[in-house]
């Protein structure tokens, strides 16, 4: 099969499973009388684990992605033992820039800038008068046109009060047997289709065009995942952008998954710790 049909046929399939299988398995239903249902951290990890399935069983089936022949030699052990500290940079990466960032948008709130951005975004296109002030008035500007929480409103870990913390804290504690299992699970199958599969299968485009859709195709998905009243918020969409464009150009560079997986271990077991000790 050409690789053309190959760059056509595998993204059209992710879009699919994460588009349209995920949400339809995750859609509430209505149960019968004394029927539990799964919890919510459950029931969206075995619909990603579903459209992760469904990518590699195509991946497997246009001849992308095979099964290893030969055992992991000294290299293999050396570049997963480097994913571990990969992940505890990518963990301290993603808390500090989201912590920067949430700092940023509350200093900015209230500014003339920012208020010039929220009417552009709305659409605004009268001009609005405003009245005029003395010399001092920016200076005695009411309390209230900035939060309180604005200045130092989070540290370096702030993001460990992100939905990602949330879900990760959730799904633990609401299977304390086996939900980090369900996690990392989820990690295997995003690595294994977002980069050992989507990247191969859109290489004849160029590194760039690989990465920047394997990338962008991750980011969307973990984005989507967030609770719909965080999705805008730096702790959600920050750490969403950085992982999975490192883990693109990462596998790019070595294509080995295995430094990408023993990141995503080291990252889940400082995230969950994290959210636990924060949380009363």
């Amino acid at each position: 099969m050409s690789g053309v049909v190959t760059a056509g046929i595998l993204p059209a399939v992710t879009a699919v499973a994460y588009g349209l299988l995920v949400p339809c398995l995750t859609r509430p239903r209505r149960r019968a009388p004394g029927r539990s249902s799964w919890p919510r951290p459950l029931t969206r990890a075995a619909a990603g684990c579903a459209a992760g399935f469904a990518v590699l069983v195509t991946a497997a089936a246009l001849g992308i992605l095979r099964p290893p022949t030969t055992p992991p030699d000294g290299t293999d052990l050396a570049l997963a033992a480097t994913g571990i500290a990969l992940g505890c940079g990518e963990f301290a990466a993603a808390a500090f820039a989201a912590s920067v960032a949430a700092d940023t948008v509350d200093a900015l709130r209230g500014t003339r800038l920012a208020t010039l951005a929220g009417r552009l975004c709305a659409g605004a296109t009268t001009p609005r008068t405003t009245e005029r002030r003395p010399a001092g008035a920016a200076a005695a500007r009411s309390p209230e046109r900035r939060p309180a929480s604005a200045v130092g409103r989070t540290h370096w870990l702030g993001l460990a009060r992100g939905a990602a913390a949330e879900e990760a804290r959730a799904s633990v504690r609401s299977l304390p047997r086996w939900g980090a299992c369900l996690l990392v699970a989820v990690a295997v199958c995003d690595e294994l289709s977002f980069r050992a599969a989507l990247v191969p299968a859109l290489a004849g485009a160029g590194a760039v065009t690989a990465v920047a859709v394997s990338a962008a195709a991750h980011t969307a998905v973990r984005v989507y995942e967030a609770p719909a009243g965080r999705r805008r918020v730096p702790e959600t969409w920050v750490p969403a952008v950085l992982v999975p464009a490192v883990h693109a150009v990462l596998f790019w560079r070595t294509g080995s998954v295995a430094p990408l997986l023993t990141a995503d271990v080291a990252y889940l077991a400082l995230l969950i710790p994290t959210e636990r000790s924060r949380r009363p």
